[in-house]
This record gives structure tokens, C-alpha cells and sequence, in this order.
């Protein structure tokens, strides 16, 4: 093992942890009141929404540091804006899949609650709060790992249509008890620009990849880090 590389690859984490971090109050209160709002039938589009606005901050801010590094200047203008825009595309996109399976997962354990008759009417509202309580938790987890990913995939192909920049990325996983030995084993891979990383059975953009099964992108914290590397 390349010592030096691993110890720059966990500096690398725990700075991009530290800045997924410092959002995961916010959007855990976003989360918790789209999730209680949806499943008390407020608000039909509520976790549509809290999805939207998680991807344009998260992700917006991911993408414009991408950006800044690879082409060495900062976002602004209609790059600054292209990126918000790119951000609320991926949302929208992506508003199917994992907006519904939140939507799903969250109806059920709610109806779930309602309908166990062995269960007080105190003890169902406090079912009711721990479990929005824990699905946000979750929630909040997979999304911000998933916009930072995402925003720095944008951020980088940003830098690459502006300023014609050519990078490799690696992947970063989170070595610990509780890592997932297919991640583990992607730990210092390299690709390419928009080549795909070997995760177990998947080729993933991206840690969080939704193209990826449920097994390698369901509570992924791992990171990516890019670095531009000269045209020839």
C-alpha cells in the first residue's frame, strides 16, 4: 500500500465530509417536515420539493467548488447559473424514482403505525414522530451524499465544456467497521473523465450513482476527488 496516498485520500474525505456535514441540520429539518407534511396528507408535493432544494444547495455548492478547482477561477455569471439549472434538471429527473420510493416507504410505515390496534393513541403519535424522526435521519443521509456526488460531477463537466479541462477522479471510501467490502476494495480506484468504476457487481459514475443497485448506493458515504491532468 502507498501510505502517502492513503492518508491524502482520507484528508480528502474528511474534508468533504466536513462540508456535507455543515447542511445536515437544515436538511434534516427540510426532510422532517416534507415527510410529516406528505404522509398527514398537507403536502402532496412536499418531499418533491425538499428533493429540489436539496439538490440546488448541496449539490449547487459541490458543483461550483468542482468547477473552481479544475478550471482555477470562480463560477459566475451563466456558469453560476447553468450550474443551479443542472441541479434542479437532475432533481426533476431523478423526482420518479427516489421521490416515490420516499413517498412509498414513508406511507407505509405510517399506515402501518395507524393500523396496530395493540397500540395506545399516545403511544401511535409517539410511533408516528420516532418514525419520521428516523426516515428523515436516513433520508437526509443518502440525498446530501448523493447531490455532492452528483455536483461534482456537473461541476467537473462544467470545467471541461468552458475551459476544455481533462481530469481523472478517485474514489474514496469510508474505512471503518461498517464500510462495505465492495467499497473497501474500490477504495484509490481511478477512471477517467466519464468512464464508470467497477463497485462489486455496478459500474458507477459516482458514489450514490442511482443507476447503481440498492446495495452499493443506500447510506454510501464515500467521496470522490477529482484532479485535472494535462491535455496532450
Amino acid at each position: 500500500m502507498n501510505n502517502a496516498a492513503y492518508y491524502k485520500r482520507r484528508r480528502i474525505w474528511k474534508a468533504a465530509n466536513r462540508a456535507r456535514s455543515s447542511y445536515v441540520k437544515k436538511i434534516n429539518n427540510l426532510w422532517r417536515r416534507a415527510i410529516r407534511n406528505y404522509v398527514e396528507g398537507k403536502d402532496d408535493f412536499a418531499i418533491a420539493e425538499a428533493m429540489r432544494i436539496t439538490y440546488v444547495e448541496v449539490g449547487g455548492r459541490f458543483a461550483r467548488r468542482q468547477y473552481n478547482k479544475l478550471v482555477d477561477q470562480k463560477a459566475m455569471g451563466d456558469i453560476d447559473d447553468e450550474l443551479d439549472r443542472l441541479m434542479e434538471a437532475f432533481a426533476r429527473s431523478q423526482m420518479g424514482d427516489i421521490t416515490k420510493s420516499i413517498q412509498d416507504t414513508s406511507a407505509s410505515l405510517y399506515a402501518s403505525i395507524g393500523a396496530d390496534e395493540a397500540l395506545t393513541l399516545d403511544q401511535r403519535i409517539k410511533a408516528f414522530d420516532k418514525m419520521i424522526i428516523e426516515r428523515s435521519r436516513i433520508v437526509t443521509q443518502n440525498e446530501i451524499t448523493r447531490a455532492s456526488n452528483v455536483g461534482q460531477d456537473m461541476g467537473a463537466d462544467a470545467a471541461v465544456r468552458v475551459a476544455a479541462s481533462r481530469y481523472v477522479k478517485t474514489w474514496i471510501a469510508t474505512i471503518d467497521a461498517v464500510v462495505r467490502d465492495a467499497h473497501a476494495d474500490a477504495d484509490g480506484q481511478v477512471a477517467r473523465g466519464h468512464e464508470f468504476f467497477t463497485v462489486g457487481s455496478d459500474a458507477l459514475r459516482y458514489p450514490g450513482d442511482p443507476s447503481g443497485s440498492v446495495e452499493n448506493t443506500i447510506n454510501c458515504r464515500c467521496v470522490l476527488d477529482y484532479q485535472e491532468i494535462e491535455s496532450n
